[in-house]
């Protein structure tokens, strides 16, 4: 009996936990897009697909 009640209090706990990183991401996602330009993610976006793109060239050796 006391095995089963010290799981679920664990099983409470970890489900709380969960949601608090739940509900903390979307606040962090949030503010990162208010604070950080468009054209800054855009460019970002950008070279990370055009280096992607270098260096499956560089491996293909065609």
């Amino acid at each position: 009996m006391k095995i089963k009640l010290y799981a679920q209090i664990i099983a409470v706990l970890l489900a709380l936990f969960v949601n608090f990183l739940w509900s903390t991401s979307f606040v962090i996602i949030k503010f990162g897009l208010k604070e950080i330009p468009p054209h800054t993610r855009a460019t970002k976006l950008l070279n990370e697909t055009r280096d992607s793109k270098d260096n499956l060239k560089g491996s293909l050796h065609i």
